[in-house]
């Protein structure tokens, strides 16, 4: 009568174990990369969201588009009311740019004009650079100029948002009319 395990079978045993924890453990990781995946694509979402209403009236309204610092400046024929968002069909100049406010950064909109108050408004968090290029229709990019003769606008958004500064760029395109 034989009690215990033999040497063979310990061993047979903790190799199908470590097999069944690798498995496990890379089943794991690739969720956790299919986890993050799927948040970048939604961060861009949010940030398409955010920004794109405002970008897209600003450079259809534009007459001018150019970097200025570390941001972008536009000659719009229509501003926006701070309050309401309507239009309101007077010159102003826009300047989107990155600007520290309180423990991070943020993509700030400015716009001033003498015949509407001046504002400020917050529209992304966490933004380290902005890049804009204006397409032509031929298919050229350009990083200033007239609007007026783009088919789309690349907009390029860099961020850090871990504790570690793990940069990730967002970067998506508005088709103007």
């Amino acid at each position: 009568m034989r009690h215990g395990f033999t040497l063979i079978e310990l061993v047979i045993a903790l190799a199908i174990t470590a097999l069944v924890c690798l498995g496990a453990l890379s089943a794991t990781a690739a969720l956790a990369r299919s986890g993050d995946a799927l948040q970048r694509r939604s961060r861009t979402a949010d940030f398409r969201e955010a920004l794109g209403p405002l970008l897209r009236h600003d450079l259809q309204h534009a007459r001018r588009l150019a970097a200025a610092g570390d941001g972008i400046e536009l000659n719009v024929s229509s501003a926006l009311d701070p309050a309401s968002l309507t239009v309101d069909h007077v010159p102003a100049t826009v300047r989107y740019e990155i600007r520290h406010h309180g423990q991070s950064t943020w993509l700030v909109r400015r716009q001033t004009s003498p015949l509407v108050p001046d504002s400020t408004a917050l529209v992304c968090p966490g933004v380290n650079s902005l890049t804009m290029q204006l397409i032509g229709r031929d298919g050229q990019a350009t990083a200033a100029g007239r609007p007026q003769h783009a088919a789309r606008v690349r907009v390029r958004l860099d961020r850090a948002d871990t504790p570690l500064h793990d940069e990730e760029a967002i970067e998506f395109e508005l088709a103007l009319p």
